[in-house]
């Protein structure tokens, strides 16, 4: 064999151990982003919950004798609140 067929074999096998490399470091990135997005959305949930608690427990007073909310609005703001920290938690598992 010659050398310029050595090299070029040496050449195609040292490519093919980087596009390998390559494929393994790119797999890295997405989990690495795949789990800063998870954490994102739980941090975002669970700011989310904590301003609806914010402003049912400090409202003020008056607030809250001149207007009453209907029940249904109530259960309906408290069901928005649980499913939104039940799939942040659900997710936080995965």
């Amino acid at each position: 064999m010659s050398d310029l067929k050595v090299r070029k074999e040496l050449l195609i096998a040292e490519s093919e151990i980087n596009r390998r490399e390559l494929l393994k470091d790119w797999a890295e990135i997405q989990a690495g982003s795949r789990t800063l997005v998870r954490g994102l959305k739980l941090i975002s949930s669970i700011g989310t919950a904590a301003a609806f608690l914010g402003k049912v427990a400090f409202r003020p007073e008056r607030a809250v004798k001149e207007k009453k909310r209907s029940i249904f609005k109530t259960a309906l703001t408290a069901a928005k609140f649980a499913g939104s920290l039940w799939l942040a938690l659900r997710r936080r598992r995965e």
